[in-house]
């Protein structure tokens, strides 16, 4: 009996979320489902990190940052590619810098990633500098809301 209680408590919950990031109808029962982030996506979208599996930042050197975002599975990844929302023009407005501030923003087919780089506002480690590794700086690119397809 200890044992059931174990697998139930340890079994993965579809939600609907998940559903429709892949493609498949989702459920009533599953209206209930949240976001990682504790909020739901605006109606039609989901957020970023509700369907990477990573999103990283980290210094690129002392005066740039480098953004990770990296899919478990390439349907994902080509979901939200096939959307265009992940560019360079979006990185900029998330954090309130210039285009060409952007010194980088590409995919990585291979590793089913995303990568972009930009300028630091303030050196690593400098006066007024709040994040010196750079590990912090993720959560704009985990709140996008991005467009999911209807089912």
């Amino acid at each position: 009996m200890e044992a059931d209680l174990v697998k139930e408590k340890v079994k993965p919950k579809s939600t609907a979320l998940n559903r429709i990031a892949l493609g498949e109808d989702a459920v009533a029962e599953d209206k209930a489902a949240t976001s990682v982030l504790l909020r739901e996506p605006p109606p039609g979208h989901a957020f970023l990190a509700d369907l990477a599996t990573y999103i990283r930042s980290k210094n690129a050197g002392p005066y740039e940052l480098t953004f990770d975002v990296i899919f478990s599975d390439p349907t994902r990844m080509n979901m939200v590619k096939a959307t265009g929302i992940l560019n360079r023009s979006t990185v900029a407005r998330l954090y309130g810098i210039y285009e060409e501030d952007v010194l980088a923003s590409l995919w990585w087919d291979p590793a089913l990633a995303f990568k972009a780089t930009i300028k630091r506002s303030r050196v690593s480690g400098g006066f007024w500098e709040r994040d010196a590794h750079g590990a912090q700086q993720a959560v704009p690119l985990m709140e996008l809301a991005v467009p999911v397809p209807s089912s």
